[in-house]
C-alpha cells in the first residue's frame, strides 16, 4: 500500500469524526502557544526574585500567572490525549468491522 492509499484510508475513517479532528488540532497549536509563554513567564518571575529591592506582590502574581499557563498547558494536553485515545479506538473498530 502506497502512502497516498493510507493517507485516503486514514482520511475515510476520521471523516465522521471531523469536528473533534479539527478541535484536537486547534488544542494542539493553543497549547504549544501556552506552552511556550511559560519560560517567558517563569523567566520574568526570576529576573523579579533576584532583584535586590523585589516586590513580593509582583512576584506573586508573576508565580499566579506561571501557575495559571501550567494548569492550562497540562489540562488541554490530557483532553487531547484523552480524545485521541477515543478517536483510535473508534477508527480501530470501524477499520475492523469493514475487513
Amino acid at each position: 500500500m502506497t502512502i497516498k492509499e493510507l493517507i485516503k484510508l486514514l482520511i475515510k475513517y476520521l471523516r465522521p469524526h471531523k469536528k473533534i479532528v479539527w478541535l484536537c488540532i486547534f488544542l494542539a497549536v493553543f497549547s504549544s502557544v501556552v506552552s511556550s509563554v511559560i519560560p517567558l513567564v517563569y523567566g520574568q518571575l526570576v529576573d523579579e526574585a533576584i532583584k535586590p529591592s523585589h516586590n513580593l506582590t509582583l512576584i506573586s502574581s508573576i508565580l499566579l500567572a506561571w501557575l495559571i499557563f501550567v494548569l492550562i498547558a497540562n489540562w488541554i494536553t490530557r483532553f487531547i490525549s484523552f480524545q485521541g485515545d477515543k478517536l483510535g479506538l473508534r477508527v480501530y473498530q470501524y477499520f475492523f468491522s469493514d475487513v
